[in-house]
């Protein structure tokens, strides 16, 4: 897999978290604001410049991060993160599915994602894409227990088969930047379109060493921590990183 891919754990009240993974991704696009072809010309890197495609399933908490937090100069970075709400894994696929097709005509009246992207961004690739709280997408509903066992209700083939279609769609759009940058006739580095994935408080923490361990210990948690490790071990496979 792509070893720039990665999955955050963000704990604390969820518009702070939601605050948190914002000034994360301003902070990355103020770093790479140069990243396109002629970077260096004021004019062309504006209008070039890198974005974002944020998967969300409510915008109350980004609102909220928007209305409480200080952004200072990140603000300006905040217009290249797109937001697209998508209320269930269903959703999210057919978004994903989407992303692979142009729409037939372009309508400039018309703010959906595609017609957005193939019209004011002419098809530019986004350099990031996030699927916030991907996890609580995969619970299923459940009635009783507690709330910090909502992982156990996850289905290990949905989370392969949904993070295997975030990084295929992430490896097609890299693949586009080159088709995109070409009427630039300039020799630019090849940046791939990187995948983030976050969880707020659904998977409690786990030491990455005891994956590999063996589970001997008949206690009444070897279930859950059985369930745990495969579910980061499945993270890991796709991602890489995890921080």
């Amino acid at each position: 897999m792509e070893k720039n891919h990665c999955f955050l754990r963000i704990e604390g009240a969820l518009p702070e978290a939601a605050g948190e993974l914002l000034q994360y991704l301003a902070t990355y696009l103020e770093q790479h604001k140069l990243d396109g072809p002629y970077g260096s010309d004021p004019a062309i890197a504006y209008a070039t410049r890198p974005w974002i495609l944020l998967f969300c399933t409510s915008k109350d908490p980004i609102v909220e991060a928007l209305k409480t937090q200080t952004w200072g100069n990140h603000r300006q970075f905040l217009d290249s993160i797109r937001l697209c709400f998508v209320a269930s894994l269903t959703e999210l696929r057919a978004v994903l599915s989407a992303l692979h097709m142009k729409p037939r005509v372009v309508d400039q009246q018309d703010n959906d994602l595609l017609t957005w992207w193939h019209d004011k961004k002419q098809g530019q690739p986004p350099a990031l894409v996030v699927a916030m709280g991907l996890l609580d997408m995969l619970c299923e509903r459940q009635v009783g227990g507690p709330s910090s066992d909502r992982f156990l209700s996850i289905r290990f083939d949905q989370l392969a088969s949904s993070l295997a279609l975030l990084t295929e769609t992430c490896r097609f759009l890299g693949n586009a930047r080159e088709s995109w940058m070409a009427p630039f006739h300039q020799q630019a580095s090849h940046r791939p379109t990187y995948l983030v994935v976050t969880d707020h408080d659904c998977l409690p923490p786990l030491d990455l060493t005891s994956l590999s361990a063996p589970m001997d210990s008949p206690n009444k948690n070897k279930t859950k921590q059985s369930v745990l490790q495969t579910i980061y071990g499945i993270l890991l496979y796709y991602l890489a990183y995890i921080v």
